[in-house]
């Protein structure tokens, strides 16, 4: 099924429509800043980096996360953490030191129905920099520069895999060194359930890096409940009870794997171990303005970085 048939057929469309009645029409009000003419966000908020970020087409980002007064973190699922109500997520895109968008999640009921419980928005900056206004349908070439804004039904299309429907504030992505990360989380009685140590990604360098890559990028799609799920059923996304690399899922569906899909020129193998240029995964990775490109929106331009880290380690495998 085509990506945009996949989503209609979940209803992703509807919650557009209806998020787009949510309270905040400018970024001012939403809580983000104390005075956004001077840049000053609100002291409540906690400001952190996961360890592998999402490719944005090199734009600059800062995020932001803010609890309830007195509230936790779900940890009962150590993968997959659940917000309570109130909870909201910011993060900004920038380019040269000028915001270009800020993109917010909310959780704001609890009916269990996701799309009525989560508010989601992006949020496009005036060239004057004084507020930014919503912009329910998206944007192109965002003042004059390259970055475009999802829609709010394409914000949907990537969070819906995550039960949460937070990316990039996790086990896997806030088990690192410094700033805010589990441990810091935990010392400040956030997480609902203590986690333990923090995740390592299993393997050397070269393969954590390349795991790391595809997680941050790919796994909130590929993934049992993500929306490329129905005609792939690959998994790129890690979970911290994956200790060695060869109980990593993202190595189970991929190395040696017959790809599914038709890719040009074809590819057979989704990795083929040792030959980066003859693997599906690494091919779609590279790929822009056909219908081979993945991820399939929000990027214009290659993310040369990940494609290394993906192809250094496609090499290993054949020494292995």
């Amino acid at each position: 099924m085509r990506r945009a048939a996949l989503i209609a057929a979940l209803g992703i469309g509807a919650c557009a429509d209806s998020s787009h009645l949510g309270p905040q029409e400018r970024l001012s009000q939403t809580g983000l800043y104390a005075d956004i003419a001077a840049g000053k966000t609100m002291d409540d908020l906690v400001e952190y980096r996961p360890a592998y970020p999402l490719w944005a087409d090199g734009a600059d980002k800062r995020r932001w996360m803010r609890l309830p007064p007195g509230a936790r973190i779900d940890t009962s699922d150590p993968d997959h953490w659940r917000f309570p109500v109130g909870t909201q997520f910011f993060k900004e895109f920038s380019e040269g030191g000028v915001p270009l968008e800020t993109r917010v999640i909310e959780r704001v009921a609890d009916t269990g129905n996701d799309q009525i419980d989560y508010w989601m928005g992006a949020f496009v900056w005036k060239r004057d920099g004084t507020d930014a206004i919503l912009a329910p349908g998206g944007a192109h070439n965002v003042n004059a520069s390259q970055h475009d804004v999802p829609s709010q039904a394409d914000c949907w299309s990537c969070h819906m895999g995550e039960p949460g429907h937070i990316l990039g504030f996790s086990r896997v992505q806030l088990s690192h060194d410094d700033g805010v990360n589990v441990e810091w989380l935990e010392r400040h009685r956030l997480l609902g359930a203590p986690l333990g140590e923090p995740y390592a990604i299993p393997g050397d360098a070269t393969t954590a890096k390349a795991l790391g890559t595809l997680n941050a990028n790919c796994g909130h799609c590929h993934n049992p409940n993500g929306v490329a799920w129905p005609d792939v059923q690959m998994v790129l996304r890690l979970s911290g009870n994956e200790r060695t690399v060869a109980d990593t899922l993202i190595v189970k569906t991929t190395v040696g794997v017959r790809a599914v899909t038709r890719t040009t020129p074809a590819r057979a193998l989704r990795i083929a171990p040792g030959k980066p240029d003859e693997s599906a995964v690494f091919h779609r990775m590279g790929r822009r303005g056909d219908r081979d490109q993945m991820p399939p929106l929000a990027t214009k331009i290659r993310d040369l970085r990940g494609l290394t880290a993906v192809a250094d380690w496609i090499r290993s495998l054949e020494r292995r």
